[in-house]
C-alpha cells in the first residue's frame, strides 16, 4: 500500500480520516458525497476534489471530480471505487463510464460522469486518479467520500498495490 504524501490540502471543508460511507440526504430521498483529493507518491502537488450524487432507488449517480497542480497535456483516467483509499476495491459501475481527465495549460482538469450503478448509502466509496491508461495500477491522487459536510479526504494509506483498479 501506499502512503499520501505530506499534509492534506483541504478544498472543501475540514474533514476526517478514512471514508464514513455517509452522505447528505434531503426529504426527496437525493444523496451526495464529497472528497477532497490528496496525492499518493508520484502524485507530486495534485489536489482536488470529487463528489457524487444520486437518488435512493435510482440505478444511476452523476460523478464529478476536478484537480489542480499537474502536468499540463497528461490524460488521467479516474473512477468511483467500493471501499476506501486505504482498503481499495473494484471500479463502481462500467470503467468506460468514467471519461478521462485532460490537463489544460493551468494544471488542472474537471470531468462529470453518468454511471449506471445502484448505489449504498451505507457503503464506503472513494475517488482514485490513475497514472494513464497503460498504468491503471497506479494511483496518483486518492479521496475518500463521505457526508458533504464532512466526509472524504483521507491521510492513511492509499489502495492500488492490491491488483484493483
Amino acid at each position: 500500500m501506499r502512503s499520501i504524501l505530506g499534509s492534506l490540502v483541504l478544498i472543501i471543508a475540514p474533514t476526517g480520516c478514512g471514508g464514513s460511507g455517509g452522505s447528505d440526504s434531503s426529504d426527496d430521498g437525493s444523496r451526495q458525497l464529497v472528497a477532497t483529493m490528496a496525492p499518493l507518491p508520484g502524485g507530486g502537488t495534485i489536489s482536488g476534489s470529487a463528489n457524487v450524487q444520486w437518488t435512493i432507488g435510482d440505478d444511476l449517480f452523476t460523478a464529478n471530480v476536478q484537480i489542480a497542480g499537474d502536468a499540463v497535456g497528461v490524460v488521467r483516467p479516474w473512477h468511483v471505487h467500493f471501499g476506501t483509499c486505504a482498503t481499495g476495491g473494484d471500479i463502481v459501475g462500467p470503467a468506460g463510464a468514467y471519461t478521462p481527465l485532460t490537463v489544460g495549460q493551468d494544471g488542472a482538469a474537471q470531468t462529470t460522469a453518468t454511471v449506471e450503478f445502484e448505489l449504498d448509502a451505507s457503503a464506503p466509496y472513494h475517488v482514485n486518479v490513475h497514472e494513464s491508461q497503460i498504468a491503471l495500477t497506479t494511483l496518483i491522487a486518492c479521496g475518500d467520500l463521505g457526508g458533504s459536510g464532512g466526509g472524504g479526504g483521507s491521510d492513511n494509506n492509499g489502495g492500488g498495490d492490491d491488483g484493483r483498479y
